[in-house]
């Protein structure tokens, strides 16, 4: 698989996740805490938080051992444009860990 198909399953997941949230109510004019799942080594993924802290986003109170879960309130039309999760993949291959999505509740 090349770079540029994972580029291509990204969008496509993307755009499936704001159409499910549009389906059932969400707006895209409305800020909704993002939740961003990244997936690695432990002293890998404090990296990832290390750098993504110093961005605005904070921890979630519950994590898994392998898994590193942020947040940040964004309005979805920003997620729409696709640069915010063009951004944390690159923060993921940086630091040798995985993005594996956004996703937030509709209400």
């Amino acid at each position: 698989m090349n770079y540029l198909s994972d580029i291509e399953k990204r969008k496509k997941a993307d755009e499936e996740t704001i159409s499910s949230l549009l389906k059932n109510g969400a707006s895209l004019d409305k800020e909704y805490l993002i939740d961003f799942f990244f997936v690695g080594r432990e002293d890998d993924l404090k990296q990832v938080e290390e750098v993504l802290s110093a961005q605005g986003y904070k921890k979630a109170s519950e994590q898994k051992e392998g898994e590193l879960l942020m947040q940040q309130p964004i309005k979805l039309s920003l997620m729409k444009e696709f640069l915010i999760t063009e951004s944390l993949e690159s923060i993921a291959k940086k630091y040798c860990v995985r993005f594996d999505g956004w996703g937030t509740i509709a209400n």
